[in-house]
């Protein structure tokens, strides 16, 4: 069989954004950020308290928040 044979549909294009499209990712991708740059801000503290750094660990832990937000009023509307 050749390709000029083949009449079954192509395989669906993935773009960016099906991977916001699950329910759990997003929320996961929100935990992780939330982690990540609490605990970040807390070793950045200990170790140079140097409060440009310690501000964008809590931003990136702030953004991380309104991921989680997001997801559950993605989840809410299902």
């Amino acid at each position: 069989m050749t390709k000029a044979d083949d009449k079954s549909q192509p395989a669906p294009r993935l773009s960016l954004l099906d991977f916001y499209a699950g329910r759990s990712t997003l929320r996961n991708t929100g935990t992780v950020g939330v982690v990540a740059g609490l605990l970040l801000a807390v070793i950045q503290l200990n170790s140079d308290r140097d409060p440009l750094w310690v501000l964008f660990f809590l931003a990136l832990a702030a953004i991380g928040a309104l991921i989680r937000i997001e997801a559950a009023i993605r989840d809410a509307r299902r």
